[in-house]
């Protein structure tokens, strides 16, 4: 084997050493970025959990009365026969 033979076999070595060196960074630096994109996933998902905990959207839950007759807060000379209440919905018998 001639020198210059043995100078492209051992540049040829060095190469593929460089290029299994690179690969491997590389696959670290993709275990890196996982990491990174599953703590922002972990951090997104803890925000949105406490949102929803301290600030929750309003329940209407409740029937809503409309109006009164007689009125809030009205003063009336006499008792009433009657005392209308009206709702925003129908009120469950029980």
């Amino acid at each position: 084997m001639r020198i210059t033979d043995m100078k492209r076999t051992a540049t040829q070595h060095v190469s593929q050493n460089r290029a299994g060196k690179n690969a491997a960074a590389s696959k670290q630096g993709a275990r890196g970025s996982h990491a990174r994109n599953l703590t922002g996933a972990l951090a997104i998902s803890l925000l949105a959990l406490l949102t929803a905990t301290f600030f929750p959207a309003k329940a209407n839950a409740h029937t809503q009365l409309i109006s009164v007759n007689p009125a809030n807060k009205s003063t009336v000379e006499s008792f009433p026969t009657a005392i209308t209440m009206t709702f925003n919905e129908s009120l469950l018998h029980l």
